[in-house]
């Protein structure tokens, strides 16, 4: 029974990484498609609100249909719809059907990936938060490796749209080996959950009491708001009001984009801030609570120094110390509604991404009337903010653990 839930774990840790190159993609391309389209810069934000009209009609939808449809439905359903649009993608010339498509693979990957986080929660019980680190450093390795492959299938192919159908094609083959993975491991109890809890209203004022999973989307909401102002606008920052080193002395360095690097010691830090986690098992909702205090003087002596290298060091430390935090409150949200793991994290998820994207408008705003060095300083205080949450969460996750042992 264990090696049958390992082997279908990893089977997942793979599909959420291909998950992740997918993902990303726009990222890499979009000043190609920008130039075929013959796109202005305002048309050009159509493409990111097409994404988030896809994913909010996913966050809105799925407490109700995760009652009436087969988890394993659901994210075979997110995952047709992600491949046909990413050949939708590739295939249109008309900049209307393109939108259409990047809204529709939204919805599909937030579906496919919720149904699959919400499965890698019930396969592992207990051990959720060390497992779901794990499956998310798998996604953070994707979207580190994801500009270089991108890049260089499109370099080799001459085209953008051939990334699309080629991910595509991958994603089809990681997703046929977890479905038969999860054939062979039919006898175990996860894979056999059928349907979560019906969303009735005694379920809804059950779900509102219940401070877990209020303190949990307030903690997770907090610390994705910092994460996302930092990896949104440290690059602005460096390229703006700091400056980059010439050369630097490291020839590696010197050839690459150096503006960037700073964002790319991010994605490294969080991706062994996951892997640490995953191994020593910590409780995740007080470790970060204390990473997020720690991480202050951190970003404040960071920024407030506006020097290259120690901005670089800033968001290696801070990846390392606080990088776990989307995965463990995932987990723990997960764990706050067992029999609905689906639902407790779509409504983390529809709470944090639902205010977190305010922030780095935000500080955008600020930034324009008092410098990015000003406005970047919020994100200290969206850390202590979530600390204290933090630790009013973990106790009220301890009292509820102790009166329900078997739950917990």
């Amino acid at each position: 029974m264990k090696n049958r839930t390992k082997i279908i774990n990893i089977s997942l840790f793979v599909l959420y990484m291909v998950s992740a190159i997918q993902s990303s993609i726009m990222s890499v391309v979009q000043n190609d498609i920008i130039r075929d389209y013959g796109l202005s810069i305002a048309e050009a934000g159509f493409l990111s609100t097409a994404s988030s009209i896809g994913m909010f009609a996913s966050l809105f939808s799925i407490p109700f249909v995760q009652s009436r449809v087969k988890r394993m439905t659901c994210m075979t359903i997110g995952l047709v719809l992600m491949v046909v649009d990413m050949v939708l993608i590739g295939i249109s010339t008309s900049f209307y059907v393109l939108l259409a498509a990047i809204a529709f693979m939204s919805l599909g990957s937030s579906y496919h990936d919720t149904f699959l986080n919400s499965l890698v929660i019930d396969l592992n019980g207990k051990d959720a938060p060390r497992y779901m680190n794990l499956l998310h450093t798998f996604f953070s390795v994707g979207a580190l490796i994801n500009p270089y492959i991108v890049k260089w299938i499109a370099n080799i192919s001459g085209s953008w749209q051939a990334v699309y159908y080629i991910i595509a094609f991958f994603l089809v083959l990681a997703y046929l080996h977890f479905v038969f993975q999860a054939r062979k491991g039919m006898d175990v109890p996860a894979m056999r959950q059928a349907k979560g809890a019906t969303l009735s209203k005694e379920v809804v004022k059950e779900l509102v009491k219940d401070k877990r999973i209020v303190l949990t989307a307030l903690q997770s909401t907090l610390y994705s708001s910092a994460q996302m102002g930092i990896a949104s606008w440290i690059v602005t920052y460096i390229n703006m009001e700091v400056g980059t080193p010439n050369p630097t002395g490291f020839a590696l360095l010197d050839t690459l984009a150096i503006d960037v690097f700073p964002l790319s010691l991010l994605w490294v830090g969080i991706t062994i801030g996951r892997l640490i986690m995953a191994k020593v098992g910590w409780n995740p909702v007080k470790t970060l609570a204390y990473g997020c205090f720690i991480s202050v003087p951190v970003l404040v002596i960071g920024i407030i120094s506006a020097n290259y290298w120690a901005l670089c060091a800033m968001t290696v430390i801070f990846g390392i110390i606080c990088g776990h935090g989307i995965p463990s409150l995932t987990a723990r949200a997960g764990r706050n509604t067992p029999g609905r793991t689906a639902m407790g994290t779509t409504i983390s998820s529809l709470i944090g991404n639902c205010v977190s994207w305010i922030w780095p408008l935000m500080i955008a705003a600020i930034a324009d009337v008092h410098g990015f060095r000003f406005g970047l300083l919020v994100t200290a205080g969206l850390l202590i903010a979530s600390g204290v949450i933090g630790l009013l969460n973990d106790k009220a996750c301890r009292e509820y653990d102790e009166a329900h042992p078997d739950a917990a």
